[in-house]
């Protein structure tokens, strides 16, 4: 599956950010080719956000993506798909 430049170099920038291990790297690009609008959402969200300060968690607290994204002009990294509480059932196997 081909990828814009620009999203390549926003993805580059999280795989040195979050030091993803190859195999890693490996699954993340399976569930983009999987399911690419989405997951070339989030990523590309998610690649802006850190280069605009954005911190899980920091010196105040936790900072939710898709509200610092809202605060900071960045697209919505969920596209508006789910709702943080729908992520967090989804991820805990409970979906």
């Amino acid at each position: 599956m081909r990828v814009s430049k620009e999203f390549a170099e926003e993805f580059a920038y999280l795989v040195e950010w979050y030091g993803w291990t190859a195999e890693e790297v490996a699954e993340i690009k399976r569930n983009i080719k999987a399911d690419p609008e989405p997951m070339l959402q989030f990523f590309s969200s998610l690649s802006k956000a850190h280069k605009r300060g954005y911190r899980f968690a920091n010196g105040d607290g936790f900072h939710l993506l898709n509200v610092f994204c809202a605060e900071n002009g960045i697209p919505d990294p969920y596209g508006h798909a789910y709702t943080g509480a729908e992520v967090d059932r989804i991820a805990s196997g409970n979906a």
